[in-house]
């Protein structure tokens, strides 16, 4: 940095106050005089002398800072960064900041370095902008942001707080003009700017390539413009310098303006201890302040856990109402474990108070929220750093809630644009990733999937835009990448991949498998024709196809054994019987023939799935059949309801939502469809998609919508706790109350009279229709799914993720318990049979975190099916109102239909060779089959 500027050259006449308020912030001696000198800046009062750069520091008495006011507030920033309005908190950097405003009379373009956790943000925000406010007053513009993503459209969201929409659209453009036709256009000729970059290592680590180079090369044109009015500083991590090199023309314009901000010096780092505290009237007993100076010096980064630490000895001391006499205790501060124990401990205190799963979340969200970089310059292999996520990726109601209680205590930061509704997510600070132990074991552990996982974002986050072939993967890196989808710790782990990513891996795959048969082709197009040559190309060709053909049956026999009741084995069965047919030999081997008849009968007779509904770009939340079981809906993540015929045939797509769509419901006569949405809307749609109204359902998310059997009711979860009853016009009719969490479900029962309420408190609440709770089902030891009244209303079936279904009277006394080896998430049961109207409500399908189906007898609990039918959890699953189709929604995007009762034949297997004949002999309840003849 260069010297400080000598002010009767260059500093005007009007900055002396402003320096002055910097020192009455530094020594609280109200009515101290600032005086700049050559060499140094000297504060002078009372006959006290305070020389910055030489670092003497103005003592004020223990006895007068207690005669203050006192204020209860913590003084200290805790993990969060300061802001413009912190300045009156803001300590020992007055040096660096008089050198920072000497930097900025001489250019308009400064790029501020430090390590993490040095404060580069800060003195920015709670100095220099003081500084420039002071100055400039009402004339000044100061415009603050994170280049993120696309760092034209964050610059674009900042200038929304200062101007209208239709002002700054051009800031949208992606060019290299942008920025200085944006501050042509908009800066007054009195006005001056200040742009904050902040975080500008995120346009290497997070911002899309080409709108990087283009910002860049924007943002150099600006600077080269030279008004003395627009003045602008990013900041940035000191490791990141390296990445300037492809842009030599930044590199060249910041060349002699890149203050480096060091750690504090001892007395520097007293200011910053002691006088936030006096502020507020307190001081620190004798000895604390040089024990925790002793604990950070010399440590990298210790900004942010200093801060956090004060201000839990803060809170700490109020809450044990020792604050009384004015003094901040040592030992107070040692059972804290200082600078270095005390954030470990308090989220290892915030963890260990979690339940199980709420800890399993923990460490997927932590995990998502993980780089994994290079430092070879300091001979580190690996190093893990934040990543920025956006709040929408966190989509399941418990990990929503984990989410939320991270960020309540400060341990994450979501973040949103002005004017915009994209919410982002990211650690706190970087000091979390080496501070906590467990945190930093569990990316050692993982940091191989984690790096693979992000690369694979990186590239899918291309892919999303030129949806290119050659930007999809192929060789070692999609084997890698197909291995890690397998792989069951990786999902139970870090989660798996999210929807977009699988998007992408499935369609390097299908591109994988095109050159594959184009390769096939080539060589066979080859062979046949040298074999043509050699008069023998027919029987080559013939031999080949009988390959194919065996290959498929092979295929298909082996999808057969992996799970018999999808489609999967049935659809390679008909393209291999279809390959047999259309060759020349096909219809006179009888051998090939029976083989693939056999197949293919094994695969029609044992196959459930009969349909798959896909065109959801995201997790599928809810479906629901009418009431003459001819439509389904289903709705899903993507803020869409489709409607689909029962041949599985898409009808038409509800768009309006703004938010994931979770619930949807028919009305009992079939000519209304209802939805509800985190955007707290309920929307009433007729049979052929067209809407009829809305109404807001209060100021929160709706997880549940549901009508009552005659009608004219729509009872709403609701994530304010409560249910909620509504007339079919909108209109609220009354609110249950009672749970002490969200209220993720509501149902009516059969005839109306009762309501059903599951909520995050772990409890199941049974209402009068009028309102009135009739009992409280607390059996379940972990978070409940979903609840289902059978047909006839006689039993109540409750789904866990505690790996139960639990059945109960209706009277709320439990029944039975039905286990599973896995987390279950939604429960329902059959309906009237037309075949077997005795089977009415005698089956209970669960569907589970695993993506398996299982089938219970009602009557004992009996385990009658399970078979796998999803890539992940099933959120909803529901029986067509015969009781004959099962369909169910997944995570994985699509929505399954399946047969429920096969028909009644029986396959005999155990015979070791061919079986000549049989024949049927009469029993008492049936048929006998008995075989004559095995050769």
């Amino acid at each position: 940095m260069n010297q400080p500027l000598d002010p009767k050259e260059n500093s005007p006449p009007t900055e002396q106050p402003i320096l002055q308020q910097q020192v009455e912030n530094a020594t609280l001696g109200g009515g101290i005089q600032a005086v700049q000198g050559e060499r140094n800046i000297q504060f002078q009062g009372n006959s006290n002398v305070v020389t910055l750069n030489q670092t003497q520091i103005l003592q004020i008495s223990v006895e007068e800072i207690k005669t203050r006011q006192f204020i209860q507030t913590s003084p200290y920033k805790g993990l969060k960064k300061f802001e413009p309005e912190d300045k009156d908190l803001f300590f020992g950097r007055d040096q660096f900041l008089t050198g920072l405003v000497n930097e900025l009379e001489q250019t308009n373009l400064i790029l501020l370095l430090g390590a993490s956790g040095s404060g580069k943000s800060s003195i920015v925000r709670a100095g220099l902008i003081p500084w420039l406010l002071q100055k400039r007053g009402s004339r000044l513009v100061h415009l603050m942001f994170t280049p993120d993503s696309d760092p034209f459209e964050s610059f674009y969201a900042r200038l929304l707080g200062e101007y209208k929409q239709a002002e700054v659209q051009s800031a949208r453009e992606a060019k290299i003009g942008t920025l200085t036709q944006v501050v042509t256009r908009l800066k007054q000729p009195d006005d001056y700017w200040f742009i904050l970059i902040d975080q500008f290592e995120e346009l290497f680590t997070t911002s899309q390539p080409d709108k990087r180079d283009q910002f860049i090369a924007s943002l150099v044109q600006l600077s080269k413009n030279k008004q003395r009015s627009v003045k602008i500083v990013a900041t940035m991590r000191a490791d990141f310098l390296d990445q300037l090199s492809p842009y030599p023309q930044l590199v060249k314009a910041t060349d002699k303006h890149r203050p480096f901000i060091a750690q504090m010096q001892q007395d520097e780092l007293r200011l910053a201890i002691e006088q936030p505290a006096a502020q507020h009237g307190v001081v620190f007993e004798e000895g604390l302040v040089e024990e925790i100076i002793k604990n950070v010096q010399g440590q990298a980064g210790y900004l942010p856990l200093l801060q956090y630490t004060l201000n839990l000895l803060w809170e700490t001391e109020v809450k044990n109402h020792d604050i009384g006499d004015r003094t901040l205790n040592i030992n107070t501060y040692r059972q804290l474990g200082g600078v270095w124990g005390a954030l470990h401990q308090r989220v290892e205190k915030i963890y260990n108070n979690l339940t199980e799963v709420e800890q399993t979340w923990v460490k997927r969200i932590f995990l998502r929220l993980v780089e994994i970089g290079g430092d070879e310059e300091s001979g580190i292999e690996w190093k893990p750093v934040r990543r920025r996520a956006m709040r929408f990726e966190f989509s399941e109601k418990l990990e929503q809630k984990v989410l939320t209680q991270l960020i309540d205590q400060n341990l994450l930061v979501s973040n949103c644009q002005p004017q915009s509704e994209v919410s982002t997510v990211e650690i706190a600070h970087e000091a979390l990733l080496t501070s906590w132990t467990r945190l930093n074991e569990w990316i050692g552990e993982n940091r191989n999937s984690i790096a693979l996982r992000n690369r694979l974002n990186e590239d899918v986050a291309h892919w999303q835009i030129t949806k290119a072939d050659d930007e999809l993967w192929s060789g070692s890196r999609l084997e890698q990448v197909l291995e890690l989808r397998q792989n069951k710790a990786f999902h139970q782990v870090l989660g798996g991949f999210g929807d977009i990513a699988n998007q992408f891996i499935d369609a390097s795959v299908g591109r994988r498998d095109r050159q594959r048969r184009w390769l096939v082709i080539r060589l066979s197009v080859f062979s046949a024709m040298a074999l043509v040559l050699a008069a023998f190309s027919t029987i080559q060709y013939q031999r080949a196809e009988i390959g194919q053909i065996a290959a498929l049956r092979q295929t298909s026999e082996a999808r057969f054994a992996a799970n018999r009741n999808t489609l999967d084995a049935l659809l390679v069965s008909l393209n291999a019987a279809k390959r047999s047919k259309s060759t020349i030999w096909g219809n006179t081997n009888s051998q090939v023939q029976a083989e693939i008849q056999a197949t293919l009968g094994q695969a029609v007779y044992w196959t459930r799935e009969r349909n798959r509904l896909e065109g959801h770009q995201n997790a599928v939340q809810s479906v629901s059949f009418s009431p003459d079981g001819q439509m389904l809906a289903t709705a899903s993540h993507d803020n869409t309801v489709k409607l689909w015929r029962s041949n599985g045939s898409l009808i038409t797509t509800l768009e309006g939502h703004t938010q994931p769509v979770i619930s949807v419901s028919f009305s009992p006569d079939g000519k209304m469809l209802a939805s509800g949405s985190l955007d707290g809307t309920v929307r009433l749609w007729d049979r052929n998609g067209k809407l009829i109204r809305f109404f807001k359902a209060g100021n929160n998310w709706v997880f549940s919508v549901r009508f009552s059997p005659d009608g004219k009711t729509i009872a709403t979860g609701n994530q304010d706790k409560t249910a909620k009853l509504w007339g079919v016009e909108g209109r609220l009719l009354k609110t249950l109350e009672g749970h002490r969490g969200l209220v993720s479900q509501v149902s009516f029962s059969p005839d109306g009279n009762q309501i059903v309420t599951v909520s995050d408190d772990k409890t199941v609440k049974l209402w009068s229709r009028d309102g009135k709770l009739l009992k409280t089902l607390d059996k379940h030891s972990d978070l409940i799914a979903g609840a289902e009244f059978s047909p006839d209303g006689q039993i109540l079936a409750t789904a866990s993720i505690d790996k139960t279904v639990k059945l109960w009277n209706q009277q709320g006394q439990l029944l039975q318990t039905l286990n599973h080896p896995e987390q279950v998430w939604s429960i329902s049961f059959s309906g009237v049979s037309v075949a077997s109207p005795q089977r009415f409500g005698q089956t209970i399908a669960s569907g589970s975190a695993d993506g398996n189906v299982t089938l219970w007898r009602t009557r004992d609990g009996t385990r009658l099916d399970t078979w796998a039918a999803h890539k992940g959890i099933i959120p909803s699953i529901v029986f067509s109102p015969d009781g004959q189709i099962l369909a169910t929604a997944g995570n994985d995007n699509i929505t399954k239909l399946w047969q429920v009762n096969r028909s009644e034949l029986t396959v005999l297997v155990g015979h070791h060779s061919d079986v000549s004949s049989a024949r049927f002999s009469p029993m008492v309840n049936g048929l006998q089959v008995q075989v004559l003849m095995e050769q």
